[in-house]
């Protein structure tokens, strides 16, 4: 993720990056968050050597995930609450490789599917570098 992919979808960022780990279900994740003026974008890359299968079954059991076809190995749309003073929120969980990411965002401006868009077309960029 470069500083551009990030102004593009979220406006000038206003600190650096905050790096946390992010309690998943059955695992923990690394995450970077960017804010802005504008918005926020959350980029999580999680455990290695996950199988396609055991990713689907664990997406497919959650009610707001919809299959998402053209990213990575297996891809899922997250269908967010947009928070109060935003005007729209997105996200998407990838596996690539056996990887798992998943890219969040929220907007004042940008409705949540401009936003799915967005993160969809940074997610396809990023499984293509994922060996």
């Amino acid at each position: 993720m470069t500083t551009s992919d990030v102004q593009a979808l979220i406006g000038t960022t206003t600190n650096p990056p905050s790096e946390v780990e992010l309690p998943m279900t059955g695992f923990t994740v690394s995450a970077c968050i960017w804010t802005s003026a504008n918005g926020t974008l959350t980029v999580a890359l999680g455990p290695k050597n996950l199988t396609k299968d055991s990713f689907d079954t664990a997406m497919k059991s959650a009610t707001m995930l919809t299959p998402l076809s053209g990213v990575g190995d297996s891809a899922f749309s997250i269908k967010l609450d947009v928070p109060q003073g935003m005007a729209g929120s997105a996200g998407i969980v990838v596996l690539k490789n056996g990887t798992y990411f998943s890219i969040q965002s929220a907007h004042k401006t940008k409705t949540s599917d401009e936003l799915l868009k967005s993160i969809t077309d940074l997610a396809k960029s990023a499984s293509s570098k994922i060996q």
